[in-house]
């Protein structure tokens, strides 16, 4: 809802394409730290709000999409590759890679848990500059 600039005082429903989109990037190796499960709770949390976020992994943060994850003792939970299936349920479909990150690790489209988007450095200088609010974990 906002307020209508042609009536002050009165609320008009705002459309989709007015909402702010919200790109969370996950760039810290999952077993590392808490950082990847922050990420997913954020980005549950912002799509209970009818935020939809896209998701962008970099760097070590692929590593949160590699399928045949162990459990992390240090921090207690599930992998990350087992929780990131909830996504579609929250309407969060906008996954995306580095085409950079995966090949300096070794990886290929075949090594990652999810259907998911590889992009180039300029898709993500594109990605970035699009968003109106961006969160880094």
């Amino acid at each position: 809802m906002g307020f209508s600039e042609q009536n002050p005082g009165e609320y008009q429903t705002l459309n989709v394409a007015d909402k702010e989109e919200l790109l969370i990037i996950f760039s810290r190796a999952p077993a590392s730290s808490a950082f990847a499960r922050e990420a997913l709770d954020a980005c549950l949390a912002a799509s209970a709000f009818d935020c939809v976020p896209a998701l962008l992994f970099l760097e070590d943060g692929i590593f949160g999409l590699l399928e045949g994850q162990q459990a992390s003792l240090q921090l207690a939970r599930a992998p990350l590759s087992k929780n990131l299936g909830v996504l579609p349920i929250y309407g969060v479909d906008k996954i995306l890679v580095s085409e950079r990150g995966m090949a300096q690790r070794g990886l290929t489209i075949n090594d990652l848990c999810l259907p998911i988007e590889v992009v180039n450095d300029d898709d993500i200088c594109h990605l970035v500059h699009s968003h109106n609010k961006i969160l880094s974990f």
